[in-house]
């Protein structure tokens, strides 16, 4: 079979060199991630192909010489890089963790968020990734109420005292925890000595393959019980210092301990954390459970743009309806403003 390396400027600026082996790996792991998080519904998770997952993440990117695949934002891309996710979401002052999530992770905050005082600052909870929630070089660091990060410090999280989104909007997002995993590319590095908004983004990360390649053998007939253990404690006990997961505690107990490494390992990873809630329940209510189809497209094949979202039923508006232009509406209105123009430059 032929080998080949990627060029470095494939991958950013100062990116990384892929070979052929390492991107065959990344593909796999692609695969599995396709088939695991398509399904809509509990049901459909079920019924997923476990054993296809299984063996494709056996061959993904943390099986033989693990391989991260990133990309690498430079300054001319620091604003929002190739994922504002990590831009913004990992911004002290634009993001919060789901309060759902930060109850499970932490063991002194609660959901949902209690009114008016809000969570504790610092943090308490067994994660190294979240640790006491310290955070920055002082004490207020940006003015988000935040304590100087000292040896109790998460990798992963942060806690600040401010709420910083209207109650209107749900109390699920007047979190007071932080993810602060990729820091480094936070908008201009949030300001923190040694940070610039520059440097690796990973897209595909070891440890998401890893639970991939646990769940796919917990869950497909026949499964390999140490395997899926030992892949599940690659980040719970190596990034989380926890106590490590046991075969004989059984698969219903290894799958919790499994979702509660998904919601960590997944977080800032783009929609991904979107598709995984999905296929295992647990949306809020109104939560829409699909992307929508564009305007354009609908409109182009003449069937009616529709709205969703919230607890009212989908509302239809049929093409050319008053207030709507469809899309050959507006090509035919350009073409004609074009041919009066013409008529101007005779």
């Amino acid at each position: 079979m032929k080998t080949w390396n990627t060029e470095s400027e494939w991958m950013g600026p100062s990116g990384t060199v892929y070979s052929s082996t390492q991107i065959r790996q990344i593909v796999r792991t692609m695969q599995a991630e396709v088939v695991a998080l398509s399904p809509r519904d509990v049901a459909e998770n079920t019924a997923a192909d476990w054993a296809a997952v299984a063996t494709y993440a056996s061959q993904g990117i943390s099986s033989g010489t693990p391989v991260t695949f990133q990309y690498f934002i430079g300054t001319d891309g620091r604003e929002c890089g190739l994922d504002c996710v990590k831009t913004w979401g990992n911004s002290i002052g634009t993001m919060r963790v789901d309060t759902r999530v930060a109850a499970m992770i932490t063991t002194n905050h609660v959901n949902p968020w209690p009114v008016p005082a809000g969570n504790p600052c610092p943090t308490t909870s067994p994660d190294a990734r979240v640790g006491n929630g310290t955070w920055g070089p002082t004490d207020d660091f940006n003015g988000y109420a935040t304590l100087a990060a000292n040896g109790g410090a998460g990798t992963d999280y942060a806690c600040s005292g401010v709420a910083i989104f209207p109650p209107a909007r749900g109390q699920y997002h007047q979190s007071n925890l932080v993810h602060v995993r990729y820091q480094h590319l936070a908008y201009r590095g949030e300001n923190l000595p040694g940070f610039d908004a520059t440097g690796q983004d990973p897209f595909y990360t070891t440890q998401m393959n890893d639970l991939l390649w646990a769940e796919g053998e917990l869950r497909r007939a026949g499964g390999t019980i140490a395997t899926a253990v030992t892949r599940l404690n690659n980040s719970r006990v190596g990034r989380g210092a926890l106590a490590p997961a046991t075969i004989g505690e059984g698969v219903p107990s290894l799958l919790t301990k499994l979702a509660y490494e998904q919601e960590i390992e997944f977080m800032g990873q783009g929609p991904t954390p979107f598709f995984n809630r999905r296929r295992l329940g647990g949306l809020l209510s109104g939560t829409p459970f699909h992307m929508p189809v564009p305007a354009k497209e609908l409109e182009i094949l003449t069937m009616a743009v529709y709205s969703f979202g919230g607890t009212d039923p989908a509302k239809l508006m049929a093409p050319g309806s008053v207030g709507r232009k469809r899309v050959i509406d507006i090509h035919n209105e350009y073409m004609g403003m074009r041919r009066v123009a013409s008529l101007f430059r005779r």
